[in-house]
């Protein structure tokens, strides 16, 4: 029974992650953070850090990736299975139903205006992830030039930031080594 409520727990948690953030998995770290660290205590703070950080540099969506780690850590192989088809569920029927009406949803002006004001709410829930990110992180010289020119090589060289990351990475291998 205490594995059931557990995965429920996950499963709802998750499904309310889902249906509740507009704007994709990055969209979706602070409502992850205030629900999984701040409310629910499951994670550290460092521990969120360093799993949005692993779920960032792994292939597919973050917000799955971050679902899947995190059911995965408390519920084993079915703990992820119901974080993970929470946080997707929302979303697949949202694309399902906008499949189904061949896209004419977004034809109306209540539709449209919806989503221009959510478009701003993505917008400010990326700017306060950022600064939680920014207050988490060890500064150091290395890490703030990393973070500079980083920020430097994704406005104004756009490059890829899957090299960003990469270079990021593999250069706090080499200079900085607790």
């Amino acid at each position: 029974m205490k594995k059931f409520n557990l995965n429920l727990s996950l499963f709802l948690t998750f499904l309310k992650i889902g249906a509740l953030t507009f704007g994709g998995g990055y969209a979706m770290i602070g409502i992850l953070k205030e629900e999984i660290v701040e409310r629910k205590k499951w994670l550290t703070e460092k521990e969120f850090l360093e799993i949005t950080a692993i779920a960032e540099m792994t292939p597919g969506p973050i917000a799955i990736n971050m679902a899947t780690f995190i059911g995965r850590k408390f519920g084993g192989f079915i703990g992820a299975f119901f974080a993970t088809i929470g946080v997707v569920l929302p979303s697949f029927v949202i694309i399902l139903t906008i499949a189904i009406f061949s896209g004419k949803l977004l034809e109306y002006t209540y539709v449209k205006s919806f989503m221009n004001g959510v478009i701003i709410a993505i917008v400010a829930q990326l700017t306060k992830v950022s600064f939680n990110f920014i207050k988490g992180i060890k500064k150091t010289i290395l890490t703030i030039t990393i973070f500079f020119a980083s920020l430097l090589c994704a406005l104004f060289l756009n490059i890829s930031v899957f090299y960003i990351i990469l270079a990021s990475g593999l250069i706090g291998i080499i200079l900085e080594r607790e």
